[in-house]
């Protein structure tokens, strides 16, 4: 039964083109959601979510003041954990002054030192509360030197 069940799903992936021309390679039923020069959004049938790419400056202390509505993220060098910690809740304000869903982080559940060019890196998994429901999702973070 249960080779019967995973034949019945194809495992070949279908070859989708961006907007900048380079392709990817996508299961059955995964679409490209948002895409920026290096980065892209996936989303599954089932509603998984998957960003690729995904950046943004983080400074140790603030670099300036603020300009207009924009508030440059801080975070302290060099732990990824420790960054992320203080991170997520200045991440879910942006996200909810978008008018979007903000997760917000109960916990790191595991982390997992990763190599960088430079910095400390690690693969984290997380346990987020996104309107009540719980998510697992996974993310790979890294801190440029101090």
């Amino acid at each position: 039964m249960l080779l019967a069940a995973a034949a019945a799903y194809s495992q070949t992936l279908k070859t989708t083109v961006l907007a900048d021309g380079s392709t990817v390679g996508l299961p059955p039923y995964w679409w490209v959601a948002a895409q920026n020069p290096g980065s892209m959004d996936l989303k599954g049938p089932r509603g998984e979510g998957i960003s690729l790419g995904a950046a943004l400056p983080v400074y140790n202390s603030p670099p300036g003041p603020a300009i207009g509505a924009y508030r440059p993220m801080v975070a302290p060098c060099c732990d990824p954990v420790r960054a992320t910690y203080a991170l997520a809740p200045q991440i879910a304000r942006g996200l909810r002054a978008a008018r979007m869903p903000a997760p917000e982080l109960r916990r790191v559940v595991a982390s997992q030192p990763a190599s960088a060019p430079s910095g400390q890196a690690a693969y984290l998994l997380m346990e987020l509360d996104l309107n009540g429901h719980k998510i697992r999702p996974a993310a790979g973070i890294q801190s440029c030197r101090p």
